[in-house]
């Protein structure tokens, strides 16, 4: 994905636990439309990475590797701080 470095730090900077129109303005006024829409863009698929929750034994450790292969494959250029704070993220929605 276009600019890789800018999307990265965005999350790590600004998505704390999750993301709110706060965190959308934050990004927005820092690094512009474009740049908020592509982080919104990342973390939607990340937190609709495809876990189906109905599989026998699936639990939030299964699901936290299913998110980590996926980034992994998927979304491989963002940074690890990036990574590690979607990881968050996504625990956090589904707490």
């Amino acid at each position: 994905m276009k600019d890789g470095e800018l999307i990265s730090e965005a999350i790590v900077r600004f998505v704390e636990s999750g993301w709110s129109r706060e965190v959308g303005k934050r990004i927005r006024e820092s690094h512009g439309d474009e740049i908020a829409q592509q982080v919104r863009s990342v973390y939607d698929a990340a937190m609709d990475c495809p876990v189906d929750w109905n599989a026998k034994g699936m639990n939030m450790n299964s699901a936290l590797a299913i998110l980590a292969d996926y980034m992994a494959t998927q979304l491989d250029w963002l940074s690890p701080e990036a990574k590690t704070r979607l990881n968050y993220c996504y625990i956090m929605a589904w707490k």
